[in-house]
C-alpha cells in the first residue's frame, strides 16, 4: 500500500440506519456520518469498525423560523454500531470494487416525527439494518471518486403510531456519488463531497410512505504528516417529495413546504499504525456539528466518534 494514501481509510461509509428526529417522516439515512475525504474509498484492505453516534435536540423550527421547544426537554438519541468493510484489488470499469455491512445497530430512541409526548428512550434495542453491496472507487493524480449502492432493511421493531420504536418500519433504497479534490500534489489539502438520493418503500402495516431525501456530505480540510487530518465537515439535507399516504399524520399533513437542514463542526482524524509494514492500522474520528438554518425540522447538535481497525 502506497504511504500517501493511508490517510484515506477514515472514510469508510458509515451509512447507519440511526436516524434524527424531522418534522416530516423520517428517512432512514444517518446525518453527520461522513465529513472530511468522503469522497474516497479506502485502500484495498479488510476493516472492523465501531461506531458512536449522538444527536441531542429540543427545539422544531417552523416554516417561517419559528421555534418551537419540546415540553418534556431535550431528545437524545444514541446509537452504536459495529461494521465490516471490504475493499478489494479486483476491478470494475476502473474501480476497485468493495461492500460494507452493520450487523449490530443498537438505538435508545427512533423518532419517526416529532410529537410533544416523545418517549425519551430508556433501553438499547436493534434498529434497521443497513448493508451495502456495491461500493465502487477510483483514486486519479488529484482527485477521487466513489459510488455506491445501500439498502435498509426494517429490522426494527416497529408499531404504527406508538411509542418505543426502534426502527422505522419500511425499506430504504440509497444511490449515492462522491469526489474528494487534491489542492496540491501532496494531498494534504482536500476538499470533499457525497451526494445520496433516497427513496423507500411504504411503511409496516400502514399506508404512509416517507418522501425521497437528498443528503450533501463532506469537508475542506488538510493532512498533516499523512497520519492526522483536521478541517470543518457539513451535511445538508432537503427532502424533495412529499410524505403520501392515508396514515400520515397531522403534524405531517398540516406543514407548508418540505423540510431541510444544515450543519457545520469540526473533525479530527487520527491514524495510528499497528504493524510496520502498515497493513495494520486503528483510525479514530470524532467530529462535532450543530444545525442551523433548518425549517420544519429539528434543530440540534451531532457527536460522533468511530474506530476502524484495518485488518490486513
Amino acid at each position: 500500500m502506497k504511504f500517501k494514501t493511508i490517510q484515506l481509510t477514515v472514510l469508510l461509509i458509515l451509512g447507519i440506519t440511526i436516524g434524527t428526529a424531522h418534522a416530516q417522516l423520517s428517512a432512514s439515512h444517518i446525518v453527520g456520518d461522513q465529513g472530511l475525504l468522503s469522497g474516497s474509498q479506502a485502500p484495498p484492505g479488510y476493516y472492523a469498525i465501531y461506531f458512536l453516534y449522538n444527536y441531542d435536540t429540543s427545539t422544531i423550527v417552523g416554516q417561517n423560523n419559528n421555534e418551537f421547544n419540546f415540553r418534556e426537554g431535550d431528545i437524545s438519541i444514541w446509537g452504536h454500531a459495529f461494521g465490516f468493510s471490504v475493499v478489494t484489488n479486483k476491478e470494475f470499469l476502473g474501480a476497485h470494487y468493495g461492500a460494507s455491512m452493520f450487523f449490530l445497530p443498537l438505538l435508545n430512541l427512533s423518532i419517526e416525527a416529532p410529537r410533544v409526548d416523545l418517549d425519551n428512550g430508556t433501553g438499547f434495542g436493534v434498529t434497521d439494518l443497513w448493508i451495502q453491496p456495491i461500493q465502487l472507487g477510483w483514486h486519479k493524480k488529484q482527485a477521487d471518486f466513489t459510488t455506491w449502492y445501500a439498502f435498509y432493511a426494517p429490522t426494527g421493531k416497529y408499531e404504527p403510531g406508538t411509542q418505543g420504536n426502534r426502527g422505522y418500519g419500511q425499506w430504504s433504497h440509497e444511490f449515492s456519488l462522491g469526489s474528494t479534490v487534491y489542492f496540491d500534489e501532496d494531498h494534504r489539502f482536500h476538499a470533499a463531497t457525497v451526494g445520496s438520493f433516497e427513496f423507500h418503500s411504504k411503511k409496516k402495516d400502514s399506508d404512509a410512505k416517507t418522501g425521497s431525501v437528498l443528503t450533501m456530505e463532506g469537508g475542506v480540510g488538510s493532512t498533516y504528516k499523512k497520519f492526522l487530518t483536521f478541517g470543518a465537515a457539513y451535511y445538508s439535507q432537503w427532502k424533495l417529495s412529499d410524505d403520501s399516504g392515508l396514515d400520515v399524520g397531522p403534524i405531517v399533513q398540516n406543514r407548508i413546504g418540505k423540510n431541510r437542514n444544515f450543519a457545520i463542526g469540526p473533525e479530527v482524524d487520527l491514524i495510528l499504525p499497528l504493524s510496520k509494514d502498515l497493513h495494520k492500522l486503528m483510525i479514530l474520528n470524532f467530529r462535532y456539528e450543530f444545525e442551523t438554518s433548518a425549517r420544519l425540522d429539528t434543530e440540534g447538535n451531532i457527536v460522533s466518534f468511530t474506530a476502524i481497525f484495518k485488518l490486513g
